[in-house]
């Protein structure tokens, strides 16, 4: 798997990064184990297969990362740092020794992004933070806020279309939608908002030897 950008891959990752069909786990393992000193010493500049844009006159842009992309980076690049602080000498002239270099192609940036998000002094478990999501709105405060929304413009209009134009015909949200909108090219609801602001209007349902009413 290929970085999403026009960064090179070093050839031994792009080796150990090669699905298979079958135990890829185990044969990605093999592969780490089997390498060598040897292997970890190509050039790290210029020797590498640029990956090609899949539409002809594609611009790269660089994309924002937010808290979570950001945290992901930190963390691999500590994780080359321990990994080049507990090899020590042996790693000299490989690509392990390079550790900014190495976060760039495992996260697919640039080397400048890797730098400029920048990394704990110390190795600390940095949590990946999670999605803070707003508690779901009440089906009350949303009625409320249909009402405030529509209310001095379409209260008056839906009250009288509840009263006096539907008043022998079955009374429903979805007759009713019908008809505003066949009478108001401009009628700003859904069905699914008329319902709360007919709700927020105080209207009242029910139902007649079958046949459903509205009542405001």
């Amino acid at each position: 798997m290929k970085p999403h950008t026009s960064q090179t891959v070093h050839p031994m990752i792009e080796l150990a990064l090669r699905p298979e069909s079958v135990g890829y786990h185990d044969r990605l393992e093999e592969r780490i184990r089997a390498l060598k000193a040897e292997d970890l010493k190509a050039p790290l500049e210029g020797s590498y297969d640029l990956v090609r844009p899949t539409k002809p006159n594609a611009v790269a842009r660089s994309s924002p990362l937010g808290r979570k992309g950001k945290v992901v980076v930190r963390r691999v690049h500590q994780f080359f740092n321990e990994l080049k602080r507990l090899l020590g000498n042996s790693c000299r002239g490989t690509i392990l020794a390079r550790p900014v270099k190495m976060t760039a192609l495992a996260c697919g940036v640039s080397t400048v992004t890797v730098k400029r998000i920048g990394v704990k002094e110390k190795f600390v478990h940095e949590l990946i933070p999670r999605t803070v999501r707003d508690p779901a709105a009440s089906e009350e405060a949303m009625q409320e806020a249909t009402l405030r929304k529509y209310g001095i413009e379409w209260g008056p209009i839906v009250k009288w279309f509840i009263r006096e134009q539907l008043k022998k015909e079955h009374m429903t949200v979805c007759a009713l939608h019908e008809k505003l909108c066949e009478a108001y090219a401009d009628f700003p609801m859904s069905e699914s908002t008329l319902r709360r602001f007919v709700k927020a209007l105080g209207v009242t349902y029910g139902r007649i030897k079958g046949i459903p009413y509205m009542l405001v």
